[in-house]
């Protein structure tokens, strides 16, 4: 386990251990006040834990991988919200500097004024 490694599980066990929210948030969306905890489902999961000891380990390691992907996924988002917006936007420039034409107005397609085939 090298520092980064450390410094990770040190802020994540502090979040879901309910520190107060000193910048530990790494997905805000994901960090609100925590319910209060069920003193028998508390004391079950201690007996879990001490009957099989690695499965702190892998909780951890699978919440703070999930977390990770939802950190990514929220930015994949993002940065295809951003994409569409910038599509958007150029296909309306787009559209506003074609004319039609036929000079325009109600009738302007009428008697002759639009197109030819």
């Amino acid at each position: 386990m090298n520092n980064e490694e450390r410094d990770l599980i040190t802020k994540f066990v502090a979040r879901v251990g309910g520190a107060p929210q000193g910048g530990f948030g790494s997905v805000p969306a994901t960090t609100p006040n925590l319910p209060p905890i069920d003193p028998q489902a508390d004391q079950y999961i201690g007996q879990m834990f001490q009957q099989y000891p690695e499965a702190r380990y892998r909780v951890t390691q699978m919440a703070v991988v999930q977390e990770a992907a939802l950190v990514a996924a929220q930015n994949r988002i993002q940065q295809l919200q951003w994409e569409l917006q910038q599509a958007q936007q150029a296909l309306q420039a787009q559209q506003g500097q074609q004319r039609p034409a036929g000079g325009g107005g109600l009738f302007g397609g009428l008697f002759g004024g639009g197109q030819r085939t």
